[in-house]
């Protein structure tokens, strides 16, 4: 079960969709600016992608949005099946979380 949520998050009924589509477009945004300047940090931009929407979808499954992490997952799943499994083993939280990403992506 996600954490509890906020008083704005919880009167939004499309708090996780807007966050979803707004993160999503910051990151590819930030994405153009860093390859326009040559700063990506030796990360392949795909490889950075994907590691992004694992984040972001872990951010949406502790916020109680089981919909919009697989949304999230499948653009990392797209990518890289197997990056996106190690991605989600880098994660730094409960194994509960873990597991029930690994199972969104099989």
């Amino acid at each position: 079960m996600g954490l509890v949520q906020s008083r704005s998050r919880s009167a939004n009924k499309n708090f996780y969709e807007q966050m979803y589509k707004v993160d999503s477009a910051g990151f590819e945004e930030g994405v153009k600016v860093a390859k326009k300047y040559g700063t990506m940090g030796g990360w392949d931009e795909n490889d950075l992608r994907c590691a992004f929407h694992v984040r972001l979808a872990l951010s949406l499954l502790h916020g109680g949005s089981e919909e919009w992490c697989k949304e999230s997952l499948a653009i990392s799943v797209g990518i890289s099946k197997e990056k996106t499994l190690g991605y989600i083993d880098k994660l730094y939280c409960e194994p509960e979380f873990t597991e029930r990403m690994k199972a969104m992506v099989f």
